[in-house]
């Protein structure tokens, strides 16, 4: 197996945007090599489309935050890819076998938007699955935009584990349709319309598990196309939904902050979410071991992308020359 990793930075790196990686490396991969665009922290405002490859079974690309560059689990940090190109989102995959690992996608537009932009797309008939794997994809648009679509929209089978997506002002904040997929452990803000959407066409299996929605309206809906199945998740509204508990406030109680962008979705001592989820470690379709900041997942595991709050600082003894601590 072989991998070619090549460096995305602002300056200095083999390439100064994720999308003249794309340009210089597509290409034909050979069953079992990887193709991998490390990127490092800075804003990246050029959109990508992963476009030209050919990826059969057994080969992958990989897009990942370098070690050390990825976000802190809040918007703003790390490597953050953002767009505001009119109905065309940030990050559009359109190759197969593609994970996406610790970046941060955001999508802005100040027009009146006519399409149905998103910020993280997995496009049509891919062999996949695609991977978004401990990522940040927001969808911010004015009031006055419109229903932008989703803040990740997919349309083949996708996994989705230890990611937060947050849409401000549109129609959900994650779009499902057209193949089989795994929610793990994910956190679906929509702050003006519901969290989660199976639509549209085609069918398939959703399972979702771990996972904490926040919404104004239902937490989610099954537009009668393809299975779901939600297990020990959890949602704010009182809304009854089979497999997840209500009344779960998005608010401090649970979080460290939930103030519209700078939210910081890391869980707080006394959270609801601590402890009341599965333990994924061993799971037949997607094992992991860890939270979004990469933090080891002990049993029992909580909901959303974090596990449990930071520990207290710690102070210091101070010895006396008696030998007397306090």
């Amino acid at each position: 197996m072989t991998d070619t990793v090549k460096t995305v930075k602002s300056a200095g790196g083999d390439y100064s945007t994720l999308a003249s990686w794309n340009a210089g490396q597509a290409k034909t991969i050979s069953v079992g090599d990887r193709e991998i665009a490390e990127c490092y922290a800075f804003l990246d405002t050029t959109r990508v489309d992963v476009l030209g490859w050919v990826v059969p079974s057994g080969a992958e690309i990989i897009i990942r935050a370098a070690a050390g560059n990825q976000h802190n689990g809040t918007f703003g940090t790390g490597y953050r890819l953002e767009s505001a190109a009119n109905y065309y989102a940030p990050l559009w995959v359109r190759a197969d076998y593609v994970t996406v690992q610790g970046i941060s996608t955001t999508y802005t537009h100040a027009d009146i938007i006519t399409a149905s932009p998103n910020t993280l797309d997995v496009a049509v008939s891919l062999a996949g699955p695609t991977k978004i794997i401990n990522c940040l994809a927001r969808h911010s648009i004015p009031s006055d935009s419109g229903s932008g679509d989703a803040a990740i929209y997919c349309n083949s089978p996708t996994i989705i584990v230890n990611t937060i997506a947050i849409q401000d002002n549109g129609a959900h904040a994650i779009v499902v349709q057209a193949g089989d997929y795994l929610l793990y452990n994910v956190t679906g803000i929509n702050l003006n319309g519901k969290a989660f959407r199976i639509g549209y066409s085609g069918t398939g299996t959703v399972l979702a598990k771990n996972c904490y929605f926040h919404s104004t309206d239902v937490p989610w809906t099954n537009d009668g196309i393809g299975t779901l199945t939600v297990t020990t998740s959890m949602h704010s509204t009182a809304q009854v939904q089979t497999g997840s508990t209500g009344s779960k406030a998005y608010s401090t109680a649970n979080f460290v902050s939930v103030t519209a962008d700078a939210e910081d979705l890391h869980v707080v001592t006394g959270s609801a979410l601590i402890a009341a989820g599965t333990d994924l470690s061993a799971d037949a379709d997607y094992p992991f071991s860890t939270d979004i900041d990469g933090d080891t997942r002990s049993a029992p595991w909580t909901v959303g992308v974090d596990h449990a709050p930071a520990p207290p600082p710690v102070t210091p003894l101070r010895v006396l020359s008696s030998g007397l601590r306090f």
